[in-house]
């Protein structure tokens, strides 16, 4: 079971966007066998978008600080979380 929070703000003064973002999440363990656990993260996420009357681009940077961060846990071990890592989206209006 994962208990997270999401830490959030944006600045919008058009036709810019910056958004700043960090999750919390806090230690959760292997539901069935309850041996294995995944330790508590923070990781920070940053994005940038630029909007125009139909269109807009967006930039988002994942894992700002490259944390090394586990989001689960079972019997065999833990998954890594993604690291540092950038998205460039476009996207119009129709």
């Amino acid at each position: 079971m994962e208990i997270a929070d999401r830490i959030s703000r944006e600045l919008s003064v058009r036709p810019i966007i910056i958004d700043a973002h960090a999750k919390v999440t806090y230690g959760r363990r292997e539901v069935l066998t309850n041996i294995n656990s995944a330790p508590a993260y923070v990781i920070a996420n940053a994005a940038f978008g630029y909007r125009a009357h139909q269109w807009g681009v967006d930039v988002n940077v994942h894992n700002l600080t490259n944390r090394r961060y586990f989001v689960a846990a079972n019997m065999a071990g833990a998954y890594l979380g993604e690291p540092l890592s950038a998205y460039i989206t476009l996207h119009a209006d129709f």
